[in-house]
């Protein structure tokens, strides 16, 4: 699965790099396919490049190509050579928005520091779920542990915690070297606890928060 950054930026490791340069090659290839049929009314062809993309799109991480194909499939069905020219040219626009660039694991690599086990197991499982490897800690102590052990690439922290809230964490992680241009996302389940001082600099997710919304935040952070 590829790791999404930013609308159309896709971030894979190194060595599926060819297979997923080759498969958007071969899209843009169904691109000028797809303008020949539209000249000689080959529905039959164009009905079976859109189904072959509504399978796989999602496979390779390109939910917009599974969308785009399923209407070209379903415009085909209908031989409305309008709504194929216009999904024609909406895949032709979206392929060449999308910029792929290699990375390693550490690039993919997240803490989590809230003390709600739901919430916490939650989190770990939507992002395992996208390809990232993600680590947990119930208290902002061990946190900072795990934060100084091994860095991470982004830190989401709950901002209300027993023990060491979120702000002597945030404080924290600012005073040292290695882990101070870490970026943090902070969550909350009343924002209007956080300093604006705070907000101005720092993202923000408010509880309970759409797995889209985050996954979202994620890679614009990551692409930042």
């Amino acid at each position: 699965m590829t790791e999404k950054k930013g609308p159309n930026r896709f971030f894979v490791t190194a060595d599926k790099m060819d297979l997923f340069t080759a498969y958007l090659r071969r899209r843009h290839a169904d691109v000028e396919t797809l303008l020949k049929c539209l000249e000689t009314k080959d529905f039959e062809t164009v009905q079976r490049l859109g189904h072959k993309m509504c399978g796989n799109g999602g496979i390779f991480g390109f939910d917009q190509i599974t969308k785009i194909g399923q209407n070209i499939e379903s415009a085909a069905m209908f031989k409305d050579l309008g709504e194929i020219r216009k999904h024609t040219q909406e895949l032709s626009e979206y392929l060449a928005t999308i910029e792929i660039f290699p990375t390693d694991e550490k690039t993919k690599s997240l803490l989590i520091i809230d003390d709600d086990e739901d919430i916490g197991d939650a989190l770990v499982t939507f992002l395992n779920e996208e390809g990232y490897t993600v680590r947990l800690a119930s208290s902002g102590k061990q946190g900072l542990e795990l934060a100084q052990a091994d860095v991470p690439r982004i830190i989401l922290l709950d901002w209300q915690m027993p023990q060491m809230n979120g702000l002597e964490v945030l404080t924290k992680l600012e005073s040292l070297p290695a882990l101070k241009d870490v970026p943090v996302i902070l969550m909350s389940a009343n924002i209007a606890n956080i300093p604006a001082a705070v907000l101005k600099t720092r993202k923000h997710l408010s509880k309970p928060f759409d797995v889209d919304v985050l996954m979202g935040l994620v890679s614009q952070v990551l692409s930042s």
